[in-house]
């Protein structure tokens, strides 16, 4: 159990035990991957805390202000404290003291606030130049030779042979030796400060002062402003490159996470309209459903579903081809699609299909986007080309990303925040995920951000652009049961009624002028061919179309 005690920890494992158990309950929850396996006792629990791989899956969860005052942390002189870190940062007291008690609930950092440490893992994770800034100068200092400490000392007028005397010698007069050289050494130190601060130049040792120097290069060697770490790389010192900063980690930096730009939409209008786009989602799905039993497509010898199967799909289910593709994984995801175990597999609907199609169209939908929301699977990525360059199909095994239910989840997260009826601008939702989760996915996170967007309005989850109302329930973190029912239940209230009839015509054909009932809209499928589709559907009888419905 924690307790807590007012002495000051000596390590994470002291700091550990002096926490309550509900604070320890937080870390768990925050890091679930270490109670795998369940660690014996604290000390443990704090050794597993900061190993690499963990630190890792904790620093990709961070955003991006939050891992700004980590940077801070792998800068500052330890221990810190919060004031300092504010004013590293330039930023308020109270978004760096609420991204500190994030980091010391998940153990990345440890102590009180006045002496506030980071784990030694972290700084690893970090690198060599946290921030974009070089080593401290004393460091630098002392991977030089002695003749050249000597030298630099000598040549700089200063009275010292110890390292760290020299290194904040050097430190005092900064803006005075900056003053001493050349608009092209004075450019070339602020390319460096804006990171990385490490360079390449030809014979980084040679000998140089300031008398003899000749190139930018030179000048700035001859005055400690660069130092050498290999024969052919200079690096800025952390000091040096602090000052052309202004003495602040990152200029510019926000704390708060980015607004995207909207337009406002009349939230019943979007309602009504993701609404229709909801109902025909399920509409198209059934419509898969009933085509695929009577005729089940061949199970490729890889996995997946054949490039003239898949190409069959827009026309019969009305969308473009990444539409079709997406309805076929949601279908699957939500265990209504299956390949059989015989010897010449093929893709059939599955027995929970029959209580899905004779469920009410909300609930159909509720079951659907609630599969899409937390699958793996990334329907974006059918059409694109695998490790070997062969096209990647739906269905297929190459289609899950663990990081994609995270990203999904994110994006959401972001269209939820304005007002109903408010629709981001979609650059901008993309930036805004960008700075919740800096570190993970790079390309892959922007990819599945612009696909979920491309999905929701498909789905119904969007309508031009706006989260819809009946969405909402299943993101704000309600138990499952309930956020389903209170989806489904919203969503009922913006459908159509179902109608019960069709308009007979003398050309051959049916008018369905709204949407129909499940079962007459499959009765009339398997006795007519869909002519046309829209706020009315036109249905043509013809001799093949009876001739299916009689068999």
């Amino acid at each position: 159990m924690g307790t807590v005690t007012t002495e000051t920890p000596r390590s994470l494992a002291e700091d550990l035990r002096q926490r309550s158990d509900a604070e320890l309950a937080a870390l768990l929850r925050a890091r679930p991957d270490l109670l795998t396996p369940i660690p014996a006792d604290v000390s443990q629990l704090a050794s597993r805390a900061t190993t690499r791989t963990s630190v890792v899956r904790a620093l990709d969860r961070l955003d991006r202000f939050t891992l700004h005052v980590i940077e801070a942390l792998a800068v500052l002189a330890e221990p810190s404290s919060t004031a300092v870190i504010r004013a590293l940062l330039a930023v308020p007291l109270g978004p760096v003291r609420r991204a500190l008690e994030t980091l010391r609930t998940q153990a990345l950092v440890w102590g009180p606030e006045q002496s506030t440490r980071l784990v030694r893992t972290a700084h690893e994770v970090l690198g060599p130049y946290p921030g974009g800034l070089g080593p401290p100068l004393a460091q630098l200092l002392d991977r030089q030779p002695p003749a050249r400490r000597a030298a630099l000392a000598e040549d700089l007028e200063i009275a010292a042979t110890d390292m760290r005397r020299l290194a904040e010698e050097i430190s005092g007069r900064i803006a005075l030796l900056l003053d001493e050289v050349s608009p092209d050494a004075l450019e070339a130190l602020r390319t460096l400060s804006a990171g990385p601060p490490a360079g390449r130049v030809d014979d980084a040792h040679r000998p140089v002062d300031r008398a003899t120097a000749r190139t930018p290069v030179e000048e700035l060697l001859a005055r400690g402003l660069v130092l050498p770490t290999e024969q052919s790389t200079v690096v800025l010192p952390r000091e040096v490159g602090l000052h052309l900063r202004g003495g602040i980690l990152r200029p510019g930096l926000r704390s708060e996470p980015p607004e995207p730009a909207a337009t406002e939409r009349d939230a019943r209008t979007v309602d009504r309209l993701a609404g229709a786009g909801a109902y025909d989602a399920g509409r198209r799905i059934e419509t898969l459903l009933d085509a695929w039993a009577h005729d089940p497509p061949p199970v490729l010898r890889t996995g997946g579903l054949g490039v003239r199967d898949l190409r069959k799909l827009p026309r019969l289910l009305d969308v473009d081809d990444a539409g079709a593709a997406l309805l076929v994984e949601v279908a699957y995801v939500a265990g209504l699609l299956a390949a059989t175990t015989d010897a010449d597999p093929v893709w059939l609907p599955t027995p929970r299909c029959d209580a899905w199609l004779h469920a009410e169209p909300a609930a159909r939908w509720t079951e659907l986007v609630t599969a899409w929301l937390s699958t793996s699977r990334v329907p974006g990525l059918v059409g694109g080309r695998d490790e070997r360059d062969r096209p990647i199909p739906p269905l297929g095994h190459d289609l899950d990303r663990p990081l994609a239910p995270e990203v999904r989840r994110l994006v959401l997260d972001v269209l939820a925040g304005p007002p109903p009826g408010t629709a981001p601008e979609p650059t901008e939702v993309l930036e805004a995920v960008r700075w919740w989760r800096p570190r993970k996915g790079g390309r892959l996170r922007d990819d599945i951000s612009r696909w979920t967007l491309r999905e929701a309005e498909i789905l119904g989850v969007t309508g031009h652009g706006a989260l819809v109302s009946y969405v909402r329930p299943l993101l704000d973190g309600r138990p499952a049961e309930a956020a389903r029912k209170a989806a489904t239940a919203a969503l009922a209230a913006v459908l159509p009624t179902p109608l019960d009839h069709v308009l007979i015509q003398a050309d051959l054909t049916a008018i369905a002028p709204g949407p129909l009932r499940s079962d007459l809209a499959r009765e009339l499928v398997a006795m007519a061919e869909v002519e046309s589709r829209g706020g009315a559907t036109v249905h043509r009888f013809t001799p093949d179309s009876i001739r299916r419905a009689l068999d």
